[in-house]
C-alpha cells in the first residue's frame, strides 16, 4: 500500500510540474490567470482523452481558454507543441540516464534520440521557425512575446515530469513485488524512451497500441515478459483512474 501511495504522490507532483510548464509558456502570451484555473482546464482536457476521437484534449483545452477570452490560434498551436516538447524531454532524459549511469546497452535508441535533439536545435535556429514565431506572436504586446529560449526551458521542466512518470511506474513495480538491480533506472529510461517515441504516434488512430508496445519492449529488457505485461496493464489502469480523479477534481474547482 505504501508503494501505491508513493506512486500517487509522485504522479500528482508530475502533473503539477507539467501544468506549471504549460503556465510558463502561456505567460509569454500574457495569459495571466490563477494556477487553479490552469489546473481546472488542464485536467478537464486530460479527462476528454477517455472519449472516442483524436485530439479531443487539445480541442477542449482550446475551447475552455477561448471561453476566458484568449486567442484560440495560440492555445491550439501551443497545445500541439506540448506533445512534441514531451517527446523531446523524453529524448533528453534517455540520453542523460545513459551518460550518468553508463547505460549504453541500446546504442540505436540513444543515437536516434540524439539525432532528434540535434534536428530540433537546427530547427529552432532556422529562418522558418523565426517566421513561425512572428506569426504566432501576432497581436501580442512586445512585453509578452514567445521566444526560442522558452522552448528550451519548457523541455527542461518536462524532463522532470517524464522522470516522475517513470518513477511512478517503478513504484507500481515495487507494489507488485518486483525487485532487480537498477530497476528504477531501467524503468525510468524505458518510460523516457516510450515518451520520446510516442510523440510519433499520438495523432494516429490507435496510436496508444504502438506506445504500449514500445513500453512493453523496453520493460522486457529487465523484467520477464509476464512481469512486464502485468506492470503495463496495472499502469494503464492506474493512469485511467488518475485522470478520472484529476478531471473530477478539476470540474469542482
Amino acid at each position: 500500500m505504501s508503494w501505491l501511495l508513493g506512486a500517487a504522490t509522485v504522479q500528482f507532483i508530475g502533473l503539477l510540474i507539467a501544468i506549471s510548464g504549460w503556465r510558463y509558456i502561456l505567460l509569454s502570451f500574457g495569459v495571466q490567470i490563477p494556477l487553479r484555473q490552469h489546473f481546472k482546464i488542464y485536467t478537464i482536457s486530460i479527462l476528454t482523452r477517455r472519449l472516442p476521437g483524436i485530439g479531443l484534449d487539445i480541442l477542449s483545452r482550446t475551447y475552455l481558454y477561448k471561453q476566458k477570452g484568449f486567442a484560440e490560434k495560440q492555445i491550439s498551436v501551443i497545445a500541439l507543441t506540448e506533445m512534441v516538447i514531451f517527446g523531446l524531454s523524453g529524448a533528453v532524459l534517455t540520453i542523460l540516464i545513459s551518460l550518468f549511469a553508463a547505460r549504453f546497452d541500446n546504442y540505436t535508441t540513444i543515437l536516434l534520440m540524439l539525432a532528434v535533439l540535434v534536428l530540433f536545435g537546427v530547427l529552432i535556429a532556422s529562418s522558418p521557425f523565426q517566421w513561425f514565431l512572428v506569426w504566432l506572436n501576432q497581436g501580442n504586446d512586445t512585453v509578452a512575446m514567445l521566444k526560442c529560449h522558452y522552448f528550451y526551458n519548457w523541455i527542461a521542466i518536462n524532463v522532470l515530469t517524464v522522470f516522475l512518470g517513470g518513477l511512478t511506474i517503478a513504484f507500481l513495480a515495487f507494489a507488485l513485488g518486483y525487485t532487480s538491480p537498477d530497476l528504477i533506472l531501467t524503468i525510468v529510461q524505458a518510460w523516457a524512451i516510450t515518451v520520446g517515441v510516442g510523440v510519433l504516434f499520438f495523432w494516429v488512430p490507435g496510436g496508444s497500441v504502438f506506445v504500449n508496445g514500445v513500453l512493453l519492449l523496453a520493460l522486457s529488457t529487465s523484467l520477464t515478459t509476464t512481469e512486464a505485461l502485468t506492470l503495463l496493464i496495472l499502469f494503464r489502469v492506474w493512469v485511467i483512474l488518475a485522470e478520472v480523479l484529476w478531471g473530477t477534481l478539476g470540474l469542482f474547482l
